[in-house]
């Protein structure tokens, strides 16, 4: 409910947007007279995360900080109000979602959609390369190699 006051309240800005991650369970997870362990119910395919069952990692992105209007007359059994972009990671019943595929790797693609940046890391002449031919280098370009912080390929490490 407070995430319109989020600004006042942190005093923190949302100028370049805003990642929120909510746990949340699926909408068949339990109810009344509701079986938890029916046949089928768990999912196992990243494309099909959001009809996860069990407690999982919601990502819901944000360009804009969401208003208090829209948190108050958010969508009827949502938890926030309707994001930008939204990610379900798959459900994983030991609670451990840091599977390099199944986990990993579609949330840096959502986050690289999102962010509209590449967020893999890169080898120094990588990043040499990107420097010459591209306007726009990844922040591991950024943040490492041309702070002369980035990992030299040799050949050992290749």
């Amino acid at each position: 409910q407070m995430l319109a006051q989020l600004e006042t309240i942190t005093g923190r800005k949302a100028r370049h947007g805003l990642f929120v991650v909510n746990m949340e369970y699926g909408r068949n997870f339990s109810g009344p007279d509701k079986d938890v362990f029916f046949y089928d119910r768990s999912v196992g395919h990243t494309e099909d995360a959001w009809q996860s069952n069990f407690l999982h990692p919601v990502v819901y992105y944000y360009r804009h900080l969401p208003t208090e209007q829209e948190v108050r007359f958010r969508p009827a059994g949502w938890a926030l109000p309707r994001p930008t972009a939204i990610h379900h990671v798959v459900e994983d019943f030991l609670t451990d979602w840091t599977a390099p595929v199944g986990h990993i790797l579609p949330l840096r693609r959502f986050l690289e959609n999102c962010l509209d940046t590449d967020l893999r890391s890169f080898y120094a002449e990588s990043c040499f390369l990107f420097a010459l031919t591209h306007q726009k280098l990844p922040p591991f370009c950024q943040q490492g190699y041309l702070r002369a912080q980035g990992l030299v390929g040799t050949e050992s490490l290749r």
